[in-house]
């Protein structure tokens, strides 16, 4: 799945199918938590057509998505650092956590 903000259920079932690392959906930076984290703080994105097998695919995307960020100056991370090829989260947010 392809996605951006998620809520707290849908991480939970992420988690439970195997599609997230996660333990505890709370710390997925793809949640939006009323009155704590208003805003989700990662992504995921693909290069159309989607193939999960193209991983060329995914590392021009994120070259590009890395360029796009510094000329906007703003800090990114990119999920292929440990894997993950479709996620991107803001860097100031710190890394996700397991």
């Amino acid at each position: 799945m392809v996605q951006g903000a998620r809520s707290l259920e849908d991480e939970q079932k992420a988690i439970d199918s195997g599609h997230s690392e996660l333990k505890d959906p709370r710390h997925s930076l793809h949640v939006v938590i009323p009155g704590e984290r208003p805003l989700a703080l990662a992504v995921d994105i693909a290069p159309w057509p989607v193939n999960w097998s193209d991983i060329d695919g995914f590392k021009s995307l994120a070259a590009f998505v890395q360029r796009r960020a510094d000329a906007l100056e703003t800090g990114i991370r990119w999920g292929g650092s440990w894997g993950d090829y479709d996620h991107f989260e803001l860097a100031a947010t710190g890394q996700c956590q397991a």
